[in-house]
């Protein structure tokens, strides 16, 4: 029975050591991969905001796009009319001569 608490006493630095390292490696195992789940999340977040920049240019472009074409078709419009008021007063014009 002593022999037994004297071999336990004697591991019990050695096993303390070890528990030590163990700890020591799972924590820094621990840390990282937060440190790699943090990093791939920052990546996302990034690759997420370049995608938006690049919708957000898009959409502006076909915003600037769909102005254009509705100026073009008013001016377009307006030019008919002017047009056919030209021709309705040389119309006119040419009743009165």
């Amino acid at each position: 029975m002593l022999k037994g608490r004297a071999t336990k006493l004697s591991t019990s630095p050695t096993n303390e050591k070890e528990k030590g390292r163990l700890i020591k490696k799972v924590h820094k195992d621990h840390v990282s991969s937060s440190e790699d789940e943090t990093k791939g999340a920052l990546k996302q977040k990034e690759s997420d905001i370049r995608n938006m920049t690049i919708l957000h240019h898009i959409d502006k472009d076909k915003a600037s796009e769909r102005v254009r074409e509705q100026g073009q078709n008013r001016a377009d419009t307006l030019r008919q009319q002017l047009q056919a008021h030209v021709k309705e007063a040389n119309t006119l014009m040419g009743r009165r001569s």
